[in-house]
């Protein structure tokens, strides 16, 4: 029995309950009263993306290699609304640790993340945040304030975070309003559509090496090729059963049929971490026997 040695996370709507790029929006305008309002941006998005999908229409996506070109294809829409934002000046002149801390206070997040971390840590694996958020600070603090305090230097130094980020100045403390590019994904690239997600994941499971199996854990499409990807693919909530019904990808209800072996189109759903981490826990320890 292999143990679970990498574990991947999104982040928003799978550590928090919600999407938090609203909140992190909100804490800018907070700390810097602007204009236009967010909202302004939130509508240019949302006419962007729907004209794209007006023409790739859900009856057209009916297989796994259809919705993942679908998802590649937003890249255009994504990259307008970053330059739209920066544009704009929307996150320039902020001090990134009055970002850390509005996340601190404001994200809200799922119970038992930690308690999922803990026996991948103590069997010597390792633990990746890989999200389309903006901010590695605002990721970061809100988890690090989740964790027990005699436990933060171990979170500190346990888990990685990639993530877009919000550009500082030199000596790393004012925000330039620039959105950060991925050098692993090239160009004018972040980390923005399901195939940038995947690519990431490549580079992570590459970088982190090892024996065991890597585990994913996301709650959408975005999700949807690193789930598919990951020896086990794990779904938070509900909101990927239409699309893996539409392109037939099984999911179960929770991991009583995992066999140990990538099915190539089987994910599991779980409701909560603190049941997912008693798993692992109870697969890792029978596999150190």
């Amino acid at each position: 029995m292999s143990r679970i040695s990498h574990l991947i996370l999104d982040f928003d709507d799978t550590l928090t309950t919600t999407d938090t790029i609203s909140l992190l929006a909100k804490a800018a305008y907070t700390l810097r009263p602007q204009s236009p309002p967010w909202s302004h941006f939130v509508d240019a998005y949302l006419a962007d993306y729907n004209h794209h999908a007006l023409s790739h229409p859900k009856t057209s996506r009916l297989t796994l290699a259809d919705e993942a070109a679908y998802l590649a294809s937003l890249v255009p829409v994504e990259r307008a609304s970053i330059r739209r934002i920066e544009a704009a000046g929307v996150f320039k002149g902020l001090h990134i640790t009055d970002i850390a801390k509005a996340a601190a206070s404001t994200v809200p997040l799922r119970p038992g993340f930690w308690d999922l971390c803990r026996p991948i840590l103590d069997s010597g694996g390792a633990v990746d945040i890989l999200s389309v958020n903006w901010s590695r600070a605002w990721i970061r603090s809100s988890l690090r304030n989740s964790v027990a305090l005699e436990e933060r230097e171990r979170f500190d130094l346990g888990v990685g975070i990639y993530s877009n980020d919000l550009v500082c100045d030199p000596d790393g403390i004012i925000t330039t309003g620039e959105i950060s590019r991925e050098i692993v994904l090239g160009g004018d690239d972040g980390i923005w559509t399901a195939a940038h997600k995947e690519k990431m994941m490549e580079h992570l499971i590459a970088k982190r090496g090892g024996e065991g199996h890597v585990m994913y854990v996301g709650d959408s499409s975005t999700d949807l090729m690193c789930l598919l990807k990951a020896d086990v693919g794990v779904v938070i909530g509900d909101k990927l059963d239409g699309v893996c019904e539409r392109i037939s990808v099984k999911l179960a209800c929770g991991l009583n049929d995992y066999t140990g072996v990538n099915s190539g189109g089987q994910l599991y759903k779980v409701q909560d971490f603190t049941e997912l981490g008693r798993w692992v826990g109870r697969r890792n320890h029978c596999a150190a026997r």
